[in-house]
């Protein structure tokens, strides 16, 4: 092929002229070139290849990155048009330590990496795992004093997942308050939603709770009681005295709240029955207790139990 007259004429001027023009282009585009240094980057840790892992940090770390652009180019270049990503691929510790380079750096075209400072980033990742963990009813309120309850939940266990090391000091899951009152006096049902502690799912998301109310039984104690004596018509034996004469009795009795508190002192009588009684001697007598407008009621312990009582036989009238 053959070259074009007036490029053949003056060769070595006109390629002393091109090698110029290079040089001149080269120089310009060095000049053009500016370094600038964009500060507190996010850096994104991603893991990737294990995925039973967990980031345990909730801000991810910060970088300082200088770049290389056009004049023109750098000073449009934001922040969120650089993205740092570091790539995990197992752990040995919860602590792990990521050393970055240039692969890990996404920038727009037309801007270079000049360096990423730290160049190492600890983080904190841990292995991700399943656990069952009995549900707990968390109760804010009280009902009346007369009323307690029983709790019922379904189901009564839930499936957690989350980092290893927080799963270990987890020993229940709490459900959101369920309010209570003194207004309240039936049984009911709620369905409530649990609250997992930070970092940790949990299924199912909610439970149906059934709360059965009962009468709260309580004691209350009467002391210093008199000993009544209950005579039979046709009983042929009287008490003389009792031993000892002056006895003051002890009672405890068993009942609903409620019924309690309107209880009288006066009410409660403690007694012994001659009808009980099968020769005239001095014979310990059991100690009953009556007491009036509280069939709810029971009497759990008289103290003393027994009492001497001097018995004989009625003289006959003639």
């Amino acid at each position: 092929m053959q070259l074009p007259e007036f490029i053949k004429r003056d060769w070595g001027r006109k390629l002393v002229a091109v090698f110029m023009a290079g040089i001149i282009w080269m120089t310009v585009h060095q000049q053009l070139q500016v370094n600038s240094t964009l500060r507190d980057v996010n850096v994104n840790v991603h893991v990737t290849t294990s995925p039973d892992l967990i980031m345990l940090d909730q801000k991810p770390p910060r970088v300082r990155v200088t770049v290389r652009g056009s004049r023109r180019r750098v000073p449009n270049v934001s922040t969120a048009e650089i993205h740092v990503k570091a790539h995990v691929v197992e752990i040995s510790d919860r602590r792990h330590n990521i050393e970055l380079r240039s692969p890990n750096v996404v920038l727009p075209a037309g801007i270079s990496l000049v360096e990423i400072e730290p160049s190492t980033i600890d983080v904190m990742i841990d292995h991700l795992e399943d656990a069952e963990r009995p549900i707990a009813v968390k109760f804010e309120g009280e009902l009346a004093r007369q009323f307690a309850r029983n709790v019922r939940i379904l189901p009564v266990t839930a499936n957690i997942s989350g980092p290893k090391h927080l799963l270990k000091q987890i020993t229940e899951i709490e459900t959101e308050p369920i309010q209570l009152s003194p207004e309240i006096t039936r049984d009911f049902e709620d369905e409530v939603a649990l609250v997992p502690p930070p970092q940790i799912t949990v299924n199912p998301a909610k439970v149906t709770v059934e709360v059965s109310l009962y009468r709260r039984l309580e004691t209350k104690e009467f002391d210093k009681l008199k000993v009544h004596i209950l005579h039979a018509i046709d009983s042929p034996f009287e008490v003389t005295a009792l031993d000892p004469p002056d006895a003051k009795i002890k009672v405890l009795i068993e009942g609903p709240t409620s019924t309690l508190d309107v209880l009288l002192r006066a009410s409660v009588q403690p007694y012994i029955d001659l009808s009980d009684v099968r020769s005239a001697d001095q014979v310990p007598m059991h100690i009953k207790v009556e007491f009036s407008n509280a069939k709810d009621c029971r009497v759990l312990k008289v103290t003393p139990p027994f009492i001497k009582a001097n018995v004989r036989m009625k003289e006959k009238t003639p």
